[in-house]
């Protein structure tokens, strides 16, 4: 979760339980939302050094970004297979209306970690 001045990752924050669930019951998945500080405290935690971190917003699902992320081949089997099926078309548009709706708490994280010296 997003949210340099607020810790969202408590299980005690009414607001990262509402994110975890709606994205929980929308991917069907168990989704467990950490902020960058535990995600920090988790690798610290097991012996490795956090070296770097980069945050943003989440652009998935966005035509562009998958073109880049997947090349034109793996965006048009992407497409085909929305168009061409409903389970999935329908999937991929709730996934899209749960990230439009907890934009401003989500977003990815990439931490460059490295085992820390003995």
């Amino acid at each position: 979760l997003r949210g340099a001045d607020i810790t969202l990752g408590g299980d005690d924050c009414a607001l990262a339980r509402h994110v975890k669930q709606d994205a929980g019951r929308t991917l069907s998945i168990a989704f467990h939302p950490l902020t960058v500080a535990k995600w920090k405290e988790l690798l610290e935690g097991v012996g490795y050094e956090v070296v770097q971190v980069e945050t943003g917003p989440i652009v998935a699902l966005n035509p562009l970004t998958l073109v880049k992320d997947e090349g034109v081949n793996g965006f048009a089997k992407i497409v085909w297979n929305i168009v061409s099926d409903s389970d999935i078309r329908n999937r991929v548009l709730e996934t899209k209306k749960m990230m439009k709706v907890h934009e401003d708490e989500l977003g990815y994280v990439i931490i460059q970690a490295q085992p820390k010296k003995v």
